[in-house]
């Protein structure tokens, strides 16, 4: 007999629920929670911007929030430094004045927008649109325009490079669809005959072992069919889903033309 949809949905659903909840807990478990909070500050925030802290805790994983402290600290003591400034500015960063001593910021300030020039040259603009990295609008008004025409030229093949590879996706996942839909339909067709062999032996005899055995082979064959009807939705839905994120691309992609700067 064919599943019940209704019940297999809402179990699948469970499973890929535990999953995604699962796969957080070994990231939180595996988390050197020093390094946590030396990473946050570096990045310019601070900690009560973050949630992951809060989520491992949902997850009922101990979050050593000592270490998380000594870490935040260490990281911002090299952040609010001449040289974390200039790191900063390099990596296109913004950097967050208000995470360092009042007495200090303006000359970091100036250590920083040294490093935005490093960052703001026309060749690196190229490699970082090529990276698929995200310009934070930090170039000074009489360099950006020449960092732009690069960047946008780098982001044009690091989009084009996510297109083709989706396309191959599609191609894999549209060859998986047409063989479960040929693998379906040759079940069906063994499953018409069978129907077809279990009436004529009814009407011939009743032979109860065969007639078993007919009703075991017909529900083999229905659980079959319903397994590849199943992989051909999985797979068109890809297909359906991927097509999606290529017509999303292919916007992004006309919006890093030169004359759309």
């Amino acid at each position: 007999m064919k599943p019940s949809t209704s019940n297999v949905s809402p179990l699948l659903l469970l499973v890929l629920l535990s999953s995604c909840a699962s796969e957080l807990k070994k990231r939180c478990q595996s988390t050197n929670w020093f390094e946590y909070g030396e990473s946050v500050a570096l990045s310019g925030k601070r900690l009560s911007s973050e949630n992951f802290i809060s989520q491992c805790k949902k997850e009922d994983v101990e979050v050593d929030e000592a270490q998380v402290d000594v870490g935040f600290k260490a990281g911002m003591g090299r952040y609010c430094t001449a040289d974390g400034a200039t790191e900063t500015g390099r990596k296109g960063d913004v950097f967050n004045a208000d995470l360092c001593d009042a007495a200090s910021v303006s000359s970091l300030k100036k250590e920083y927008q040294q490093g935005v020039l490093s960052y703001c040259e026309p060749d690196n603009g190229y490699e970082q649109g090529a990276l698929g990295r995200t310009y934070k609008n930090v170039c000074p008004k009489n360099v950006e325009g020449a960092f732009l025409k690069q960047y946008k030229k780098g982001k044009r093949v690091y989009i084009a490079g996510i297109i083709a590879s989706k396309e191959e996706e599609i191609r894999d996942a549209q060859d998986a669809a047409d063989q479960a839909a040929r693998s379906e339909s040759r079940l069906r067709g063994q499953l018409t005959a069978l129907i077809a062999a279990q009436t004529i032996a009814r009407a011939r005899s009743s032979n109860p072992e065969v007639d078993s055995s007919l009703d075991s082979e017909r529900s083999t064959l229905e659980s079959r069919i319903y397994s590849e009807s199943s992989r051909r939705s999985q797979k068109e839905s890809e297909v359906a889903r991927l097509r999606a994120e290529i017509r999303e691309l292919r916007v992004q992609l006309g919006a890093t033309t030169v004359d759309s700067m």
